[in-house]
């Protein structure tokens, strides 16, 4: 589990720091485009495999309610 955390959070900031890239150097348009949606691309999916991980996972510890 800490090695999927791992990979999706090195996802996040693999997007963050190619959209910091594009925005800090002096690109032509096209390749400033490309890096930073690939950048916003891997940040969105990143955040979606997080908040997908951690509902699993509640979902596993959540304690099941009987009815009485």
């Amino acid at each position: 589990m800490f090695k999927q955390f791992v990979w999706i959070i090195s996802l996040v900031v693999i997007g963050s720091l190619s959209i910091t890239f594009a925005f800090t150097r002096n690109l032509e348009a096209t390749v400033f485009w490309t890096i930073f949606s690939l950048g916003t691309i891997c940040n969105l999916v990143g955040v979606l495999i997080l908040y997908i991980t951690l509902k699993k996972l509640d979902r596993i510890q959540e304690p099941k309610r009987t009815k009485l």
